[in-house]
């Protein structure tokens, strides 16, 4: 686990993976290595977790922030209080053993519904 955090203030603590970066575990499909920050900021141009530029890999973690996904970006399994995607973006999700289980989490799968979403301008 790779955690970025900064107790005595919330907006720091951020994590920007870029440029073609791999990320491997021990070469178990079952190894995941987890990039988790408690960084809070939650706005598209400056997120708490950017995963950019065909990096892959890994499992990552915005538990109070967004987690922006742009240019090529893949991932074993993400997690987030907000998920952005960028515009034309090929996000490629990667197929893994992770069954893991976040303790605090509600489990169960979602589902986009029709008419539910929107798209800003």
């Amino acid at each position: 686990t790779i955690l970025a955090d900064n107790p005595d203030d919330h907006t720091l603590g951020k994590i920007d993976i870029t440029n073609n970066t791999g990320i491997a575990g021990s070469g178990s499909s079952k190894s995941h290595i987890l990039f988790a920050t408690t960084c809070d900021k939650t706005s598209d141009t400056d997120p708490a977790l950017s995963v950019a530029n065909n990096t892959s890999g890994a499992v990552f973690f915005a538990q109070n922030g967004t987690l922006r996904l742009k240019n090529g970006a893949g991932a074993k399994s993400m997690a987030a209080y907000r998920l952005f995607i960028d515009q034309l973006a090929d996000v490629t999700y990667i197929e893994s053993d992770f069954s893991g289980n976040f303790s605090n989490s509600p489990g169960g799968i979602w589902r986009i519904l029709e008419g539910t979403w929107r798209q800003h301008s």
